[in-house]
């Protein structure tokens, strides 16, 4: 695209400036929450269990049997 069908475009885009604003923070925010989640539950299974105390290999048996059935 060429400067001037840019330029058009934004002209077209002005009356929802604050619109594209907001959908892009809410974006923003959705992503960092969405990252943000699996460390939260790390950190609540930690303090419920004890760190470096879980036990991967009664997990994987029982993600098995769940694939079994």
């Amino acid at each position: 695209m060429d400067k001037k069908t840019i330029k058009r475009l934004l002209t077209y885009c002005k009356p929802y400036r604050f619109l594209i604003m907001l959908l892009t923070l809410l974006s923003i925010v959705s992503v960092v929450f969405t990252l943000l989640t699996p460390v939260l539950i790390g950190q609540a299974i930690d303090l419920l269990v004890g760190k470096n105390q879980v036990h991967f290999q009664a997990l994987l048996n029982l993600f098995l049997l769940e694939l079994l059935f």
